[in-house]
């Protein structure tokens, strides 16, 4: 549907009609990314014309996108909202009564392929909205309603489903699983089996780019279950069974095993294709191989706890930002020579922000810094200037100050932090500071071992981020 067609013989006042066209020709696309195009460019619209409640979601997203808020004033905590900001929350308002009124059909649980369809839309759009205000617990509220609202679909309607919901929806809601347990909100796994029954994905199977973002996705989100199991481990009293047979290293070597079926399915789709991509989907073949990286690494360290295993696994750390550098020239190459406001996907940001965190090579370290400044101003809820400044505070911690005046005056001789500088576990949270409004916080923790009666202890610190 072309722009024009999505507001023909729509009723709309000036400010509205202005705002989804700007929508349209400008946030859409952005919004689209590499991945997303048939939701935001085609969906969308269409379902533009057709509900009330998405109409006034998608308003709310464009003037936000056109005005989003500076991190400024969420981080000196003003209080005074922009005329746009003010009419962008009554959108947002309206959108919510309707996606109210569309639950209260049937209550949660719908029967009606129409209403499902509908109220998942509103769903996501909603909790893009959220994202954009960087309003971390509702969207994840919204997204875990989400979740149950998928999850509770009737097994016999479950193959009745259109191919927007099981095709575009379902998957959207599983990719943001990995957003969900990024801030340790990990959805029960039987919600994710729930999703595979409605919209199946292979690792070792791929036909297509989506079968392979799907497929990687479910790699991601498996990873996360192990990561969440190994962590629930280390903080029992008696200290994790390491050993090779132990169950944490059978699990790890069966998401490790997930991991490498993926990648060769991956690689075979690849040759069949005889490298025939187009450019967007060359962009979307990076991307994958990305967060591929990624999910390697964070598999392979999750296990260790000297902080030492990193520096073997640089070639990954690499790849990571050599892939990022690469879509953001090609952004650049494409007129967006200044960082979009806001992408609803996860892109650049959280690779670059986890390369940075445990990456110790200075080089490398510094590069996501310069890549992240380059970066859409936030992709979901990562807000790419926020992850730069506590990258730069974590190289202030690991690094001491002989290193790094070195890595300054470009005689860096190889060396890298050592590993009693080396933090484990480091985050951005969010504190009241001096009684004010609640700021950014660098928190990390240095070390770990266990006192006499075996219970951990580690040494946390904490650095403000402005």
């Amino acid at each position: 549907m072309s722009p024009a067609a999505a507001l023909d013989g729509l009723q709309l006042d000036l400010e509205e009609s202005r705002a989804l066209d700007y929508f349209l020709h400008r946030a859409a696309p952005c919004l689209a990314a590499t991945q997303d195009g048939v939701f935001w460019t085609s969906l969308v619209p269409q379902l533009i014309r057709r509900d009330a409640a998405a109409r006034n979601a998608v308003l709310a997203i464009s003037c936000m996108f056109e005005h989003p808020p500076e991190t400024s004033d969420v981080v000196s905590g003003a209080s005074s909202i922009s005329r746009s900001q003010s009419q962008a929350l009554k959108w947002q308002s309206r959108s919510i009564k309707g996606f109210h009124a569309i639950l209260s059909r049937n209550g949660t649980r719908m029967h009606e392929k129409e209403q499902i369809e509908l109220a998942l839309l509103s769903c996501v759009l909603l909790t893009t909205i959220e994202f954009q205000q960087n309003n971390v617990h509702s969207a994840l509220a919204l997204l875990t309603r989400g979740y149950n609202m998928a999850s509770s679909i009737p097994g016999e309607l479950a193959s009745k489903l259109s191919e927007t919901i099981k095709g575009i929806l379902i998957p959207i809601l599983a990719r943001q699983t990995v957003l969900m347990a990024s801030y340790g909100r990990l959805p029960p796994k039987q919600w994710f089996e729930r999703f595979q029954r409605i919209a199946p994905t292979s690792v070792s199977e791929i036909e297509s780019l989506t079968d392979a973002r799907a497929g990687l996705y479910t790699c991601l989100f498996k990873g996360m279950e192990f990561i969440q199991t190994a962590h629930a481990a280390y903080m029992e009293v008696s200290p994790p069974d390491l050993s090779p047979g132990g169950p944490l290293r059978m699990h790890q070597a069966a998401v490790m095993k997930e991991l490498t079926l993926w990648d060769k399915a991956f690689f075979d789709f690849s040759e069949r294709k005889g490298g025939r991509f187009s450019e967007q989907e060359r962009l979307a073949v990076t991307t994958m191989i990305m967060y591929y990286n990624v999910a390697c690494i964070w598999n392979e360290i999750e296990l260790d706890r000297t902080h030492m295993v990193q520096d073997r696994l640089l070639h990954r750390f690499q790849r990571v930002v050599d892939c990022a550098e690469a879509l953001l020239d090609a952004a650049k190459v494409t007129g967006h020579e200044t960082p979009t406001p806001f992408s609803f996907e996860m892109g650049v940001i959280p690779p670059l922000f986890f390369t940075g965190l445990k990456c110790r090579h200075p080089l490398i370290r510094r590069k996501t810094v310069d890549l992240l400044r380059r970066a859409p101003r936030q992709e979901a809820l990562f807000a790419a200037e926020m992850n730069a400044r506590a990258i730069e505070k974590l190289i202030e911690v690991e690094e001491v100050e002989e290193l790094a005046k070195a890595v300054a005056e470009g005689r860096w001789a190889g060396d890298m932090p050592s590993q009693e500088m080396r933090c484990g576990h480091a985050a951005i949270v969010y504190e009241q500071v001096d009684g004010k409004k609640v700021q950014p916080i660098l928190s990390y923790v240095r070390g770990y071992s266990r006192d006499e009666s075996g219970k951990p202890q580690m040494r946390r610190g904490e650095v403000p981020l402005y």
